[in-house]
């Protein structure tokens, strides 16, 4: 029964059961990052995995061809490691490994071209909260602070607009 509502062409109704996956890791990993501050390899993995595997019923249920669509989250994938990487370098080891996973997860969930607004937005929300918390003078302006939940919202954000604009649509 399972094999049945996972293969391509049976219809929209793995969508919601996949986006509902997507935000609930991702609302997970927000919740691990922000309490203990690390985002746990056991889990940002196999979640990456199960995104390319799973993204013919994610945002891109509109496309019609396999290797399109697995195309489209392996791109979003790798332009989030590779800008996630890049902005690690230059933060000289502010950002870890983890957000660049995160990031990765978020790009393959995404996939191109909304990955770079998912992205977009997880890092203006990670902006605003580090503003928040450095005004608020509960942080100073070089603590750590977490970035896995404004990626996470980010990618959430992104996602819940796309459903909503595949559903009004």
């Amino acid at each position: 029964m399972l094999g049945v509502g996972l293969m391509p062409g049976v219809g929209i109704g793995m969508v919601p059961v996949v986006y509902l996956f997507n935000i609930s890791v991702l609302a997970y990993l927000a919740f691990e990052d922000a309490r203990r501050r690390i985002i746990p390899n056991r889990v940002v993995i196999p979640a990456t995995i199960c995104g390319f595997a799973l993204s013919p019923w994610g945002i891109h249920v509109q496309e019609q061809e396999l290797i399109r669509t697995l195309l489209m989250a392996a791109l979003g994938w790798a332009f989030c490691v590779v800008w996630m990487t890049m902005a690690a370098y230059l933060s000289r080891g502010r950002l870890g490994g983890g957000d660049i996973k995160l990031a990765g997860l978020v790009g393959a969930i995404t996939g191109m071209p909304f990955a770079p607004a998912a992205l977009g937005v997880g890092i203006v929300i990670s902006g605003v909260y580090a503003l928040i918390m450095v005004g608020s003078r509960s942080r100073r302006i070089f603590d750590e602070i977490p970035y896995g939940p404004g990626l996470s919202i980010g990618g959430c954000v992104l996602m819940l607009y796309i459903w909503i604009w595949l559903v009004v649509k």
